[in-house]
């Protein structure tokens, strides 16, 4: 993906907000990350290049309830 136009990428936007949430002690699910998609496969996961499919949306479900599971107090 390109930058924006204030000359940003997706992964500045991602950066600065895992930098905020180790500044924070904030749990963070970063599924930019743990999600899969790229410039390869996004409209195969999404149906607008943004909104997942229900079956992605299952997927990622899927990957919550397991972060729950292993961050659980």
């Amino acid at each position: 993906m390109g930058a924006n136009v204030c000359g940003l990428y997706l992964e500045d936007y991602i950066n600065v907000i895992k930098e905020v949430t180790v500044k924070y002690s904030l749990p963070v699910l970063d599924f930019y990350t743990l999600g899969k998609i790229d410039m390869n496969n996004i409209y195969k996961y999404t149906i607008d290049g943004l909104h997942p499919t229900s079956e992605y949306g299952i997927h990622l479900g899927h990957t919550i309830a397991e972060a729950n599971t292993l961050h659980a107090l």
